[in-house]
């Protein structure tokens, strides 16, 4: 029934798209070394290495170009919600697109009966990620998979669909760890607000109303910010607008 659907209209890319992101043939730039004592930069830039499953690659028939449109459009509206974060301004830099052309490919991926084990499979995705030579490193990647994510039960071992997307909270930057995860479905863009709600994970940002993250030292947490549940990192629940971040996620992401 479309009467009972909420529809409302996606976040707007600030930029044109252009296609200017090679598959495997990007430059290999050397940074700049880092002083830990300088000021952190005004505008934060993670760079980031987007990948996509051999179901999301034969929805397009394997057309290289189609697939790289379609990730291309998709992560402009996933920056567009981060464009909204004031302190720090953040940036995603898309600097390569991944393909696993065939089941046999994404070896690491753990599946049964067509749901993919989301925390088995996204620790095997960062030991990937680890041992494979990019032409260019990024600071996180990120897999979009075509088919259901989900977790064992602990009594019958059995997955159940019961999730959307998976990450390492706060790992960016940290090699094996710096990985996520999220269902997509083309043509719809489906998933902007999961995709944008999990990367806000590895940048640092927990839950809304959640405390601290306890693997990261003084971590500020976002207990002070358990409502309105309406931002992109409320805990569960469908992410409608305002697609921005609470003043608590951008605390968290200035920290880390």
């Amino acid at each position: 029934d479309y009467s009972r659907r909420k529809i409302f209209p996606l976040p707007t890319p600030e930029e044109t798209i252009h296609f200017e992101i090679p598959v495997e043939e990007r430059s290999d730039e050397s940074r700049p070394p880092k002083d830990d004592i300088a000021e952190p930069p005004s505008e934060w830039r993670p760079e980031m290495y987007v990948m996509i499953d051999h179901v999301i690659h034969d929805y397009f028939n394997g057309n290289k170009y189609l697939q790289i449109r379609y990730i291309i459009r998709l992560m402009n509206i996933v920056n567009a919600i981060f464009k909204t974060a004031r302190k720090p301004r953040i940036n995603l830099q898309l600097v390569g697109i991944g393909r696993f052309r065939t089941k046999k490919d994404e070896y690491f991926v753990v599946e049964e009966d067509n749901i993919v084990s989301a925390q088995e499979s996204l620790n095997a995705f960062g030991q990937f990620t680890k041992n494979t030579t990019f032409a260019r490193s990024a600071d996180f990647y990120f897999m979009l998979v075509g088919r259901r994510l989900g977790r064992r039960n602990k009594k019958t071992n059995k997955l159940s669909h019961d999730l959307y997307g998976i990450a390492k909270g706060g790992m960016v930057c940290v090699k094996g760890l710096n990985v996520g995860m999220s269902e997509e479905r083309p043509p719809l863009f489906y998933m902007f607000a999961t995709i944008a709600h999990e990367i806000g994970h590895l940048l640092g940002s927990t839950h809304d109303g959640w405390g601290p993250m306890g693997h990261i030292k003084d971590h500020p947490g976002a207990l002070a910010c358990k409502l309105p549940e309406k931002y992109i990192m409320k805990t569960a629940g469908h992410r409608g607008p305002p697609f921005t971040f609470s003043n608590c996620s951008e605390d968290q992401m200035q920290f880390v």
